[in-house]
């Protein structure tokens, strides 16, 4: 008896001890109960059933601290989540003449970096929320990552029309080099240099 009575003790230190969770609590009463069940001993048996009750509400009252825990960081979570899908459609909708691409593609690195951060944290989303969320991210970052190509790509092409029309002014200035016609010429190069 007294052994078992000292079991549900250190069991009743362990329920009041934040570190310890409510499911090994829940193991240690489950086997507890078992060996009361079947032990035959002599003692206070009705004191080591309320004892067993007593651990048993505690653990009931453990259990729903816990949940409130989770919750509150799910909470959190969810919101730390939204606010680095927010700052990406927020970069993502900026018009392409306000955006600094090199400064706004790091920051996007920097957030797609806190949201695997995030994803390894203890802290889990439901499947839905976290899907829908990773949705949006993953759309701010790709509609981003089009607009950046887009912008680029029409950059080389404005670069390349200048290139060539500056190749075609330098092939007619080089024909109007060896020209002796003075005043035609020096016309033709002022044309050219307003070209």
């Amino acid at each position: 008896y007294d052994e078992l009575f000292a079991s549900a003790v250190l069991l009743e230190q362990r329920l009041s001890q934040p570190e310890v969770p409510s499911k090994d609590v829940a193991e240690g009463l489950k086997t507890l109960a078992a060996q009361v069940k079947d032990a035959t001993v002599v003692g206070d048996l009705d004191a080591l059933a309320t004892k067993l009750d007593e651990i048993q509400s505690g653990l009931a009252a453990k259990r729903n601290v816990e949940q409130q825990h989770r919750a509150e960081a799910r909470a959190a979570a969810t919101a730390e989540r939204e606010k680095i899908v927010a700052e990406a459609e927020s970069i993502a909708s900026q018009p392409e003449s306000r955006i600094q691409w090199k400064s706004s593609g790091a920051r996007m690195r920097e957030l797609l970096d806190e949201w695997k951060a995030h994803q390894r944290a203890a802290t889990r989303l439901d499947r839905e929320t976290e899907s829908a969320m990773w949705q949006r991210f993953s759309a701010a970052r790709n509609g981003f990552d089009k607009a950046r190509r887009s912008h680029f790509a029409g950059l080389d092409a404005a670069h390349a029309d200048a290139k060539s029309a500056k190749e075609r002014l330098v092939g007619e200035a080089e024909k109007l080099a060896t020209s002796t016609d003075w005043a035609a010429t020096a016309g033709a190069f002022k044309r050219l240099m307003d070209e």
